[in-house]
C-alpha cells in the first residue's frame, strides 16, 4: 500500500480534485495531521470558523502516529449520484455545479454542526465506458450513518423550490468559478475533457467550449439534476468497508 506524506497530499489535492470538495487518498499509514493540513489550506478553509478538534483527534502541534492511522478497510463508501447522466450530457456541467455545491455544504455541516474535520471526502470519478458519472462519499465507519442522512437530505433540498432566487443564483455561479478555477489550473482534467467531452485534437477548445457551459449553468438546472438523481433512483450504498 502507497504512503503518502503531507506534499504529496497537497500535490493531488491541487491538481487532481475539483474546488469546494476536499478530496484526499485514505491509503495505510496516512496520518490524520496530514489529512488536517490539507483541509486547512484547501478550498473550504473559508466556510467558517472550525469548531475545537476533539481529544482523540491529533494536530500537527502534538501528533500521536500510531493511534491516528486510518486504513483503507476502515472507511465506507457511498454511492451518491449513480447513474442516469452520462459524459455526453447535456446536464453535465450543472451536475459538476451541484456536486461542488452540494461537496462544500456538506463539509460545512459537517464541519460546523458535528465538529467533523478529517474523515470525510467526495470523489467524483468518470466511467468512461459505461457512460456513466459517479460521486462517492467517503467516510469512516462510525460515521457512515450520520453522513448517509446528512446527503440524502441534502440532494432532496436542492431538487425542491428553489432558496431565494439571488442567494441560490450567487450560490451556483460561486462554485461554477470554482469548478472553472480548478478545470484551467489541471492538466490532467484538460487532457480528460478533450479526450471524452468534446475533442481529442485540440483540448484546449474542448475545455474552453466546456467552461462556456459551466458559467452557464442556473439554479433551475441544479435543480433539475437533483430531481433526475432522484428520479433515477438515488443510492446510498456502502460498497465496503471494516473497522481495523
Amino acid at each position: 500500500m502507497t504512503r503518502l506524506d503531507s506534499h504529496a497530499l497537497r500535490r493531488l489535492h491541487a491538481e487532481r480534485f475539483h474546488a469546494g470538495t476536499v478530496a484526499v487518498v485514505c491509503a495505510r499509514g496516512l496520518y490524520l495531521d496530514d489529512l488536517q493540513a490539507v483541509l486547512s489550506e484547501g478550498p473550504l478553509a473559508d466556510l467558517g470558523p472550525k469548531p475545537s478538534e476533539p481529544d482523540c483527534c491529533p494536530t500537527a502541534r502534538d501528533p500521536e502516529p500510531e493511534p491516528s492511522r486510518i486504513a483503507t478497510d476502515a472507511v465506507c463508501h457511498m454511492v451518491f449520484a449513480s447513474r442516469g447522466i452520462g459524459l455526453s450530457d447535456p446536464d453535465l456541467p450543472a451536475l459538476d455545479v451541484f456536486n461542488t455545491l452540494s461537496g462544500a455544504e456538506l463539509h460545512r455541516i459537517l464541519r460546523l454542526e458535528r465538529g467533523l474535520t478529517y474523515d470525510v471526502r467526495i470523489d467524483h470519478v468518470p466511467y468512461v465506458g459505461v457512460g456513466q458519472w459517479r460521486s462517492y462519499v467517503v467516510t469512516s465507519v462510525e460515521h457512515e450513518g450520520e453522513v448517509r442522512e446528512i446527503t440524502a437530505r441534502l440532494i432532496q433540498s436542492w431538487s425542491g423550490e428553489p432558496r431565494p432566487p439571488d442567494a441560490t443564483d450567487r450560490a451556483v455561479r460561486q462554485m461554477a468559478g470554482r469548478f472553472r478555477m480548478s478545470l484551467e489550473n489541471s492538466e490532467e482534467v484538460v487532457t480528460w475533457i478533450g479526450e471524452h467531452l468534446v475533442t481529442a485534437r485540440n483540448p484546449s477548445a474542448g475545455l474552453s467550449d466546456y467552461l462556456d457551459r459551466i458559467e452557464r449553468v442556473t439554479p433551475r438546472d441544479v435543480q433539475r439534476v437533483a430531481r433526475r438523481l432522484l428520479a433515477d433512483g438515488f443510492r446510498s450504498v456502502t460498497l465496503g468497508g471494516r473497522t481495523p
